[in-house]
């Protein structure tokens, strides 16, 4: 599991996406996005893993930046297919939600990506 999302890490990074796992531990700036990752199968057989990769994305700026930075991920990741030394990675878009934060200038949306890594020999 750690490849994986080392590898969507990596991913965020290249495309200029303010990302971190599990919560933000940087200096805030607006907008910021935060993953948490549920893994729901691994096959033996093929050393596959997949899960669901939700990631909340944070805007004080405006609506609108948050789903800018919705779209940017949606296109970094939208069935993304890699081979990376002895792994295959496949990575899809899955869904969009605007989330009210409770708070009149604190914009939330959350995504949902589907992510599988492949092991080989």
């Amino acid at each position: 599991m750690e490849e994986l999302l080392s590898f969507i890490a990596g991913k965020m990074n290249q495309h200029e996406i303010p990302y971190e796992l599990g919560e933000w531990s940087s200096e805030i700036k607006y907008p910021y996005c935060v993953g948490t990752f549920s893994a729901n199968d691994y096959r033996f057989e093929d050393n596959c893993i997949s899960g669901i990769l939700s990631i909340d994305i944070w805007s004080r700026d405006s609506k609108l930046s948050a789903v800018q930075m919705a779209d940017k991920i949606a296109g970094a990741f939208q069935d993304l297919q890699e081979v990376s030394g002895d792994s295959a990675y496949y990575i899809r878009y899955l869904s969009t939600d605007l989330i009210p934060s409770g708070e009149m200038d604190l914009f939330r949306i959350s995504m949902k990506l589907y992510a599988s890594k492949w092991k080989g020999e």
